[in-house]
């Protein structure tokens, strides 16, 4: 009669563990975690840059969770930006955004041209701990900058593994005339 009290008692502590142990994310199978597996920096262009150049900043991706991870990336053309939630702002507001970037984040204008051109299929990538991906992104491809001042670039992806969305430290741009 012992026994079985003690069996009982030891399939209910059982249950009670496994219960609370995390979940793992469906579409990979790993487990869930509320720590971020990936952390982002972003480079800025050498100063000064020049109003109506080019304004690339470097992005860069890192596995920070010390085991392999997997993300998904569309392919194609405008890739690098759609990997990425990129905001620029001066005085803090949002400079004014291209056709591309509204594209990007669904804000459509009604006199926009339709068309699916950023859309093509996803890819899963595996990735072993340490630097991931390193990616140039031109500013003027997402906004419209037309006069020179200070502005400052946010960039930002969601982390399916923590349900966070990690953020980069914010950069300053010095764009002179």
């Amino acid at each position: 009669m012992k026994r079985r009290n003690v069996l009982a008692v030891f399939t209910v502590f059982l249950g009670i563990c496994c219960y609370a142990q995390t979940s793992p994310n469906t579409e990979t199978g790993k487990q869930v975690s509320s720590e971020p597996v990936f952390s982002i920096t972003v480079d800025p262009p050498t100063s000064p840059v020049h109003l109506g150049s080019p304004i690339n900043v470097t992005i860069t991706l890192i596995n920070i969770s010390g085991k392999e991870i997997y993300l998904s990336f569309d392919r194609g053309r405008n890739s690098g930006y759609k990997a990425f939630k990129i905001l620029l702002t001066k005085d803090n507001r949002e400079i004014e955004t291209t056709l591309l970037n509204r594209k990007l984040t669904g804000r459509l204008r009604p006199d926009d041209p339709l068309d699916d051109d950023l859309f093509g299929s996803s890819i899963l990538l595996t990735y072993p701990p340490g630097k991931m991906l390193v990616m140039m992104l031109d500013m003027t491809q997402l906004y419209d900058i037309k006069a020179p001042g200070l502005y400052t670039v946010d960039v930002s992806r969601f982390d399916e593994y923590s349900k966070t969305t990690v953020r980069s430290k914010p950069v300053t741009l010095n764009i002179v005339p």
